[in-house]
């Protein structure tokens, strides 16, 4: 059974590479709507769908799904940082186990077919 502190700090891994696959996410939804061609709105959306991939076999590995159910419930934490990462990543994690991975690929390709949509009628 890993300690408290090797416990946080994979948290702080995994919160830290889920930030920066939602960080690219947001960059790519930005581009989309202010600077990206129209006929690049297909390939973007594709790139988002992976982004959401990675970030949901990361929240459903093994890993994560054994630190959740250790975490889940526990209250005595060094910091609120370390009480929201927590936080977050149970949350994350909830909502990747229920929504299959399937969906929310869908879910992308259909929020870029709507801004394809979108661009057209402007």
């Amino acid at each position: 059974m890993a300690t408290k502190k090797e416990q946080m700090e994979k948290v702080k891994d995994i919160v830290v590479k889920l930030r920066y696959l939602e960080c690219m996410d947001n960059i790519i939804y930005y581009d989309r709507w202010n600077n990206c061609p129209k006929d690049g709105f297909d390939y973007e959306g594709k790139v988002g769908a992976y982004l959401t991939e990675l970030s949901n076999e990361k929240l459903t590995s093994k890993e994560t799904k054994e630190l959740v159910e250790s975490l889940e419930g526990e209250t005595a934490f060094d910091s609120d940082t370390d009480k929201g990462m927590v936080r977050y990543l149970i949350g994350k994690y909830k909502e990747a186990v229920q929504i299959p991975a399937s969906l929310q690929g869908e879910v992308n390709q259909a929020n870029a077919d709507g801004q394809v949509a979108w661009g057209k009628m402007l």
